[in-house]
């Protein structure tokens, strides 16, 4: 029998009470993963609460990653898991690199069941947009007449035929680039992590902009590489801020110009001109992050920085994860033609070559144009998507401090919390309490200052799931600000 300490008239709601003392004892070791929770029917019976509140206290048990239950099937304690690599500082943070195991319960189930938190702090892809139709008439095309290939290494700079339509298709953003200068990556992590070692010089930091992406500032602890903040504004980053930092003549600086995680800014041409003058000027390499390029479908196309690399400056790291599918794990870096064999010998040291069947696949569905056609359906609704969150954000937060600024599309939203405090349980623990996800704002920074933001990601939400959490958050933000 598993006996909790429930305070009925406490001001803390019962349901928190009862995942507060189940946390207690599985972190404590009194409770094992594989060991069977009782039904909610017998832990209700057994402290006279509602089953309601411990199928509540289940599922946000669940969402944490403490506990898995499987249709017809006990609820049991999980083996809790976090990414191998990061650094003590990074353990624990909600965002969405910090739990594998949230990745495996996507894939299982949705998080769309009935009374579960609506999901605006993981950024992965709705599972219920791939185009499985596509992706299983290129595989019909392509296992039977390259079996061998797929069973085989493929070059450690990548497929070539799949290099050609990726040159083709940053001609689509206005980039030059030859196959040769094209490295195929699993995933753009690894691109960023071969460019991190690749660029950095002993005895010189990095440049970040502040906020910028957590994973990413969780390779460079892991890789030792020191770095420097360089703040973000309304435009993008301070252009004297960097100036000044590009005096110390640092390795390299890591920015994302288009469609910024967590800001969601997008920056000018005449802002991207500037910084990469200001690079040039002083032999700073450029890590440019395209992670979302192909998601800009509310405002005219500003083309990358790498479009005007000149000099060989500028490596343009690209993905597919937020657009295609997370699975296939393709990414590749547009590196300068210099840069291209050193780069590939990098690699080389990593994994010889990336996943023969990945690159098979998506080469034969940009040949087919179904690639393409499946970037403008996700544009088209994606951006109804966005013109409805952005609505009812607009209208529940006329009367609240919170603001922010509409971004040129993709799926995320950086909402200003100006004059409040995190509460105890943090911006996320209050959200939980009102049924929704967020990610925390301070995840996102690099050093101390840290002023109250929370990430809100759409990308893997429906309409009414968008509106049901919208008024979840509006209710906790009300919430917050009554008690400032």
């Amino acid at each position: 029998m598993l006996l909790l300490h429930i305070v009925p008239d406490s001001s803390r709601p019962l349901y928190k009470q009862v995942v507060d003392e189940i946390m207690t004892k599985i972190d404590s070791g009194q409770l094992l993963p594989g060991d069977r929770l009782p039904s909610t029917r017998s832990l209700a019976h057994t402290h006279g609460i509602s089953r309601l509140t411990v199928l509540k206290a289940y599922q946000e048990l669940w969402s944490l990653g403490y506990a898995e239950s499987r249709p017809g099937s006990y609820t049991t304690v999980r083996r809790r898991m976090r990414p191998a690599g990061l650094p003590v500082s990074f353990r624990g943070k909600e965002s969405e690199g910090t739990s594998r195991q949230e990745e495996s319960s996507l894939r299982q189930s949705h998080l769309t069941a009935p009374g579960s938190p609506v999901n605006f702090r993981n950024f992965f892809l709705d599972p219920r947009l791939f185009p499985i139709a596509d992706i299983r008439r290129c595989a019909n095309a392509v296992l039977q007449p390259h079996l061998a290939a797929l069973l085989n290494y493929m070059p450690p700079s990548g497929y070539p035929p799949l290099k050609a339509s990726l040159a083709a298709h940053m001609q689509e953003y206005g980039v030059a680039v030859s196959p040769d200068e094209i490295i195929v990556t699993s995933g753009s992590t690894q691109g960023l992590k071969l460019l991190a070692s690749f660029l950095h010089r002993p005895g010189r930091h990095a440049l970040v902009e502040s906020p910028t992406y957590n994973r990413f500032l969780a390779l460079l602890q892991e890789e030792k590489i020191p770095y420097v903040p360089v703040p973000m504004g309304r435009k993008g980053c301070s252009l004297s801020a960097l100036e000044k930092a590009c005096r110390a003549l640092p390795s390299f600086f890591y920015t994302m110009p288009s469609l910024h995680n967590p800001t969601g800014i997008t920056t000018s041409q005449k802002h991207r001109e500037e910084v990469l003058s200001l690079c040039e000027e002083y032999g700073v390499p450029v890590i440019e992050d395209g992670y979302d390029e192909d998601m800009k479908y509310f405002d005219r196309m500003i083309l990358p920085i790498k479009s005007m690399d000149k000099k060989g400056h500028v490596y343009f790291v690209g993905s597919f994860s937020k657009s295609l599918a997370p699975g296939f794990r393709i990414g590749w870096i547009a590196a300068p033609s210099e840069a291209a064999a050193p780069l590939t010998e990098t690699k080389l040291l990593a994994d010889f070559s990336s996943d023969s069947l990945s690159q098979l696949f998506l080469s034969e569905m940009i040949r087919r144009g179904y690639l393409q056609k499946h970037l403008r359906r996700l544009n088209r609704i994606y951006s109804r998507r966005m013109r409805l969150f952005l609505s009812l954000l607009e209208e529940g937060c006329r009367n609240l401090p919170a603001s922010f600024h509409p971004p040129a599309g993709g799926y995320l939203v950086w909402l200003a919390l100006p004059g409040l405090k995190a509460p105890a349980s943090g911006f996320s623990g209050h959200f939980l309490d009102y049924g929704v996800l967020v990610a925390e704002g301070e995840d996102y920074f690099p050093h101390s200052a840290k002023p109250p933001f929370i990430r809100l990601s759409i990308s893997l939400l429906d309409e009414e799931e968008i509106r049901t959490g919208t008024r979840r958050l509006i209710d906790g933000l009300e919430c917050l600000y009554e008690r400032s």
